[in-house]
């Protein structure tokens, strides 16, 4: 017995072979020596045992990791799935274009409707507009426009007018009189149908009154001239110094104006009475004819004289007050 423990010890620390279990290792580590049954055969220096329980191991690990390594692999996409490649190059060219040209008559479809509501609301709006009385539109210097489709047939001698019938009104107002009133309604109104009424004067303290009367046919004409009078009058009124020039002024707007007939004239509006005076010595120093004839009033400046001489002073006016119309 004492031989086989001295074999033993010589083995572990002269030979010291590397193939030993992890047990033995650690009883040898701790100074304890493994203790084997009577039937356990004794180690042959140079022969090495198989192992059976290691290989088994060693086998059931390698098939559970190659089960594993197949049952990693992702699931093949299902039939109903098809990627953006595959739907361009299984779709034909014709068949795409057949779908766009569906996607887009169903969107010009859908915008067309989309602008035949809003047409038809904006038509509603306009009928229930045309059909209601009131004032349309107010420049920041006072001057209203008013509209009365359908006037009640007692209310035709508020505006004056007795035994016949005039269903649509239009009527203009200002608290002052200015010449510009003048021109734009001999432009606007003269070539219509429009039977019409005027009041001007240039005393001051007088108020500006126009009448436009006409049958229920005349309404859009009416609502037309109202509009364009009032965009006028707003640039107008947007400048510091305007100018209006009228080569062939009607005989009402003449004799409202007190000039002679035939006459062509230029307005300058918004100077005073001495920059009027400034302005002219300017242009008569500058060669404008002397037999143009003028008026100065407080709030414009009129000269009147033949159509060429009328188009010369304009342009010289226009330049000399050029710094002053900003």
């Amino acid at each position: 017995m004492s031989d086989f423990m001295k074999s033993i010890v010589e083995e572990a620390l002269g030979r010291r072979t590397p193939a030993r279990s992890t047990a033995v290792t650690a009883d040898l580590a701790g100074g304890n020596l493994p203790l084997q049954s009577k039937s356990s055969p004794a180690g042959i220096a140079g022969l090495s045992r198989p192992n059976y329980q290691r290989e088994k191991r060693n086998k059931r690990l390698a098939a559970e990791s190659c089960v594993l390594v197949n049952g990693a692999q992702p699931a093949s996409p299902p039939i109903t799935s098809m990627s953006e490649n595959f739907v361009e190059q299984a779709l034909s060219p014709l068949l795409r274009l057949s779908l766009h040209q569906g996607k887009s008559d169903v969107a010009k479809v859908s915008t067309a409707k989309q602008d035949q509501g809003l047409n038809q609301e904006q038509m509603k709006c306009d009928r229930e507009f045309m059909n209601c009385s009131g004032m349309i539109g107010q420049c920041e210097d006072g001057m209203s426009f008013w509209f009365y489709p359908n006037l009640h047939q007692k209310l035709a001698s508020e505006f004056g007018i007795y035994g016949t019938v005039h269903p649509v009104m239009g009527i203009v107002t200002a608290e002052q009189c200015l010449p510009s009133q003048l021109l734009i309604y001999d432009k606007l109104v003269s070539t219509t149908s429009l039977e019409n009424e005027v009041k001007w004067s240039k005393d001051s303290g007088s108020e500006f009154f126009v009448r436009l009367s006409g049958s229920e046919q005349d309404a859009p004409i009416m609502m037309s001239v109202l509009k364009q009078w009032q965009n006028r009058h707003k640039q107008l009124t947007e400048r510091a110094i305007a100018f209006h020039e009228s080569l062939q002024p009607s005989p009402r707007v003449t004799k409202l104006l007190g000039i002679a007939p035939g006459e062509a004239l230029t307005v300058v509006e918004g100077l005073s009475r001495l920059r009027s005076i400034a302005l002219l010595d300017r242009c008569f120093k500058h060669g404008l004819s002397s037999r143009l004839r003028y008026r100065i009033e407080n709030r414009y400046l009129i000269v009147t004289g033949e159509p060429d001489e009328i188009r010369e002073a304009s342009s010289v006016m226009l330049s000399i007050s050029e710094p002053y119309m900003k």
